[in-house]
């Protein structure tokens, strides 16, 4: 449920796990398409990390938090 103009997913953080090989992360963005290799859906924002990149190794474990607001324009 949406309250206070806002919502989000710090009860329950997506993870994604680095496959073989690692790699370095600059950002994230949000996906209304559940394939990585999705030619559809609506990505409602991208957004780069505010720390810098993230190099990450094989099996790192990578926790995403998120909180979308709104106003009435």
């Amino acid at each position: 449920d949406v309250a206070n103009q806002s919502v989000d997913n710090t009860a329950s953080p997506a993870q994604l796990v680095i496959g073989t090989g690692g790699g370095v992360i600059r950002g994230c963005g949000l996906s209304t398409a559940q394939s990585k290799s999705a030619t559809t859906g609506v990505m409602p924002f991208v957004a780069p990390f505010d720390d810098g990149d993230a190099t990450m190794n094989a099996g790192s474990k990578l926790n995403l938090e998120y909180t979308l607001g709104a106003t009435s324009g």
